[in-house]
């Protein structure tokens, strides 16, 4: 089965080898650690795009990739990144091609793809569930405020809340009946995330 590579640019970098519409390996997120948050605020983009590559390359690839997707936040057409206020250094570059190129130096020439990434996400959750011929709705809502403290320091804060619908799961249940047997169960996918953080500005 043909492989390719997946990857999110959010507050960090994640990327996996996906095999059909699964991960197939281990995910790599960067920096891991989870208590950091806005790693990639004020990174230049060709350091980001840098980082991916030296992460993907550590994902230990046999063969060659059939493509590679991206979601990242922001107004994605055509590759090109029209707005992004969570990550502005992005604004106005040709993800795309840039992201696209760096590959093409490590990995030769692979279709390269740049998605919003809860459009990315939605369609994940379709092709998880064999929904791909339907509408998959994600809803996604966040606030944020900054603050200068005093020179140079700043502090911000963060909410966002997204929904990914609804998922259907089976329990299988091990002993004598009437214990044993299989339990479905409907799960409402949504989560809620407050970010605070202290930052310091360099002349």
């Amino acid at each position: 089965m043909a492989q390719g590579i997946g990857i999110v640019i959010t507050e960090r970098i994640a990327v996996a080898v996906v095999s059909g519409n699964t991960i197939s390996g281990s995910l790599r997120v960067h920096p891991d650690d989870g208590a950091t948050t806005d790693s990639l605020r004020g990174v230049p983009a060709e350091t980001i795009v840098q980082r991916i590559v030296e992460q993907v390359q550590q994902l230990g690839i046999e063969g060659r990739l059939a493509h590679v997707g991206l979601g990242m936040p922001g107004i994605i057409r055509n590759g090109i990144v029209e707005d992004s206020p969570n990550l502005v250094q992005f604004k106005g570059i040709n993800m795309r091609e840039l992201a696209g190129n760096a590959f093409t130096a490590q990995f030769g020439r692979v279709p390269f793809s740049v998605f919003n990434d809860a459009d990315a996400m939605a369609a994940g959750i379709a092709a998880t569930r064999g929904h791909l011929d339907r509408l998959i709705r994600v809803w996604t809502i966040g606030t944020g405020i900054e603050t200068m403290l005093w020179a140079n320091w700043f502090a911000r804060g963060e909410y966002r809340y997204a929904d990914f619908g609804t998922g259907s799961f089976t329990l299988s249940r091990i002993g004598a009946p009437p214990d044993a047997g299989l339990t479905n169960y409907d799960v409402k996918l949504r989560t809620h995330t407050a970010l605070f953080g202290i930052a310091y500005k360099f002349n």
